[in-house]
């Protein structure tokens, strides 16, 4: 079964943050260039299109590893965020 083109980047992508982080927890945007490069090339598809997907599932999972507990942690006290 041949795989469209989108779905390749967007598999590259993962692949891509996921090594990005293996290879430097403490700043996975650092390696995302080599790693989106690498594995773009291993699906033969565009290197930018990865990164640029890549980049966006990096800052997601940021954004839920150090606002998400602090979203919670604020909704079981009875408060919101908005009054912070």
């Amino acid at each position: 079964m041949k795989t469209d083109r989108e779905t390749r980047t967007r598999i590259a992508a993962m692949a891509a943050a996921e090594t990005a982080i293996e290879r430097n927890p403490r700043d996975p945007f650092a390696a995302l260039p080599q790693t989106s490069a690498e594995t773009a090339a291993n699906l033969r598809v565009d290197a930018q299109a990865v990164y640029v997907v890549a980049d966006g599932i990096l800052v997601e999972a940021l954004i839920e590893t150090h606002f998400a507990p602090d979203v919670a942690g604020a909704a079981g006290r009875g408060g919101s965020i908005a009054a912070r």
